[in-house]
């Protein structure tokens, strides 16, 4: 099948791309045949050829855009800066610290679950490909999004005891994310023939992750935010 070649988010891309090659095929139809002085049609093969030159040209043309803009990076290094902004690199810095002392994630991890979860329904809605946020945040999405996932159903189940009501589609789209950068990432480790294909961290993966990113440091001249997120003077 088509399909088994290109994901769903690749084809309606490519239908995006191509609004014009419809509309090219019914032109197509209307003038390959033009009515003769005698009886029924004569076949005009001079505009047939340029037809289907034109047509050609203009499958060259759609794929190019689909190529283009399935691979466009500029929604992911909008993304990127925010997520290395001196603000998100606290809150990064200061959940894995307590996580890595408590073993539980402290509130700062829903400032990266946010990101995430707008980066989940930018693939969902074709605005960015997977491709693309595999290359620029890969790394992070597996270690907070697979990493959170405990924590992710506990706010979406809600407490009684504590009075937090449910919220099941809170960071509903983080899960999709991660699924999408998995795919692309198991495919890429085909691809290279990589002996270990196991797109799960192991303990140590993730005590890496964790360890690295509890030690990020501001860039000099940044300040670092306190607690409740404004800066200090």
């Amino acid at each position: 099948m088509v399909c088994e070649g290109m994901n769903k988010h690749k084809l309606i891309r490519l239908a995006v791309a191509a609004p014009i090659t419809g509309g090219a095929l019914v032109i197509l139809m209307m003038f390959v045949t033009q009515p003769g002085t005698g009886p029924g049609t004569r076949f005009n093969w001079s505009f047939a050829i340029v037809t289907v030159v034109g047509l050609l040209l203009l499958g060259l043309q759609t794929w190019a855009n689909y190529y283009r803009q399935w691979y466009d990076p500029t929604l992911g290094l909008k993304y990127q800066d925010l997520f290395c902004a001196p603000e998100l690199l606290d809150s990064r810095k200061r959940a894995c610290r307590h996580f890595l002392k408590h073993k539980e994630w402290p509130i700062e991890i829903e400032d990266m679950l946010d990101v995430f979860d707008d980066l989940g329904f930018y693939v969902q809605t074709i605005q960015v490909s997977r491709d693309v946020l595999h290359q620029y945040f890969y790394w992070w999405i597996r270690g907070y999004v697979g990493m959170a996932e405990g924590y992710i159903k506990a706010k979406q189940k809600g407490d009684s005891t504590k009075k937090e009501p449910a919220d099941p589609t809170r960071w509903e789209h983080c899960k999709l994310l991660l699924e999408e950068v998995s795919t692309v990432e198991a495919a890429r480790l085909k691809a290279v023939k990589a002996a270990d294909r196991s797109v799960d961290w192991s303990e140590d993966q993730k005590m890496r992750f964790l360890k690295e990113e509890a030690q990020l440091e501001n860039k000099p001249g940044e300040v670092e935010a306190p607690s409740n997120g404004n800066p200090t003077n």
